[in-house]
């Protein structure tokens, strides 16, 4: 099952989603320009809110960017030791090359790989599992990288180095140390396609870019020649529950708390502006969510003929459901179980049972028809 959401987002004058001279993006559609603004602001938000969230799975995920002082810390925990002592960090060092990861200067993985919160504490375990071939291994490879007459030297000689266990045990030893899948953002987001497909998913969900509803209007904010931008904006994602369950391992129950969570997360997801006089952190007025057995309806072209007048939310708002009613009239229902709406300043065109009053509301109706 699929839940779609379409929203409409009206934000104030401000810096959302600036390029790089810090001017307000735009697109040219329906040849008329508009507002635009990327995805991957809009992603970044949501895995800030999900992190804020006290989801079963602790939280979002950590990159595995942090885990050799994270594993450091959590061994040297019975010493007190305030940072991981230089012993200890080449363990978990010795670790990661042990699990296939390997490392590049500054103790950085070759990719960043969201994980599980509790990944830290595994692989400190599997770091004393292995204490005594680890650290034996650690003083070679400085002996190696000290007496190799070049980087490059010390590179090859480091290969020689062999790992304890093969390719397979170690994307083995990787996924149950690591757990990669069990991060919420694995789950929803997918992972670094240069990683091994031990340490990644197929993404479970989609953001698009969000265009204004109506022509761009910018202005520069008074004292300053940075421009700003204000738009009611429409907002297009969908979230796919058969792969979000498969990804957390088939488990329904937590599938239904990640769901309920990324809806919540993505209707208040916007993108932090720089400081300006309109504090714009305003919440979207109308929330229509489509649920389907297949297939997507991104609704953009309902505003191929611009919005025009004082109120572009109220016309965006009565545009988007009449245009969901066309396209539904002329493909078909019988793909879609469910459709809710819900405006904040009023009622939509949409029958009575389908207006929840709440977002709690909207969310679990949504994702309760989407698991069945």
């Amino acid at each position: 099952m699929i839940v779609e959401l379409h929203l409409l987002h009206s934000v104030p004058a401000t810096e959302l989603g600036g390029d790089e001279a810090d001017r307000p993006r735009h697109a040219t559609f329906g040849n008329v320009t508009r507002e635009q603004l990327p995805a991957r602001y809009l992603r970044r938000s949501v895995r800030d809110l999900l992190a804020e969230q006290d989801l079963p799975l602790a939280d979002a995920g950590i990159s595995t960017r942090e885990l050799i002082a994270e594993a450091g810390r959590w061994i040297d925990a019975a010493s007190c030791a305030d940072e991981p002592g230089a012993d200890t960090e080449e363990l978990v060092r010795e670790a990661f090359y042990e699990l296939g990861l390997g490392l590049d200067g500054g103790d950085l993985t070759r990719s960043v790989v969201f994980t599980a919160e509790r990944a830290g504490e595994r692989l400190a375990r599997f770091c004393l599992e292995n204490r005594e071939e680890y650290a034996d291994r650690a003083t070679r490879r400085k002996k190696i990288i000290a007496n190799a007459e070049s980087p490059e030297q010390a590179r090859q000689d480091e290969l020689l180095l062999a790992n304890v266990k093969t390719a397979a045990q170690q994307r083995e030893a990787a996924a149950r140390v690591l757990a990669p899948r069990q991060a919420i953002d694995v789950a929803l987001f997918g992972g670094d396609p240069s990683t091994a497909e031990d340490f990644t998913a197929e993404p479970a969900c989609e953001i698009a870019d969000a265009l204004s509803t109506h022509p761009a209007g910018t202005a520069a904010e008074p004292g300053r020649a940075t421009e700003l931008a204000a738009a009611c904006y429409y907002r297009y994602a969908r979230l796919d529950l058969a792969k979000l369950t498969a990804n957390l391992g088939g488990d329904r129950e937590q599938a239904d708390r990640a769901a309920n969570a990324w809806l919540r997360a993505l209707v208040h997801a916007v993108p932090d502006a720089r400081p300006n006089p309109t504090a714009a952190r305003t919440l979207p007025e109308v929330v229509l969510a489509v649920v389907r057995e297949h297939g997507s309806w991104n609704l953009i072209n309902a505003f191929l003929d611009p919005i025009t007048g004082a109120d572009p939310v109220t016309g965006s708002a009565r545009r988007l459901v009449e245009y969901f009613g066309q396209v539904r009239a002329f493909y078909g229902t019988g793909e879609i179980r469910e459709v809710l709406g819900a405006s904040v300043t009023g009622e939509l065109p949409l029958e009575r049972g389908q207006q929840p009053t709440t977002l709690d509301e909207l969310t679990t109706r949504a994702v309760t028809a989407a698991l069945g």
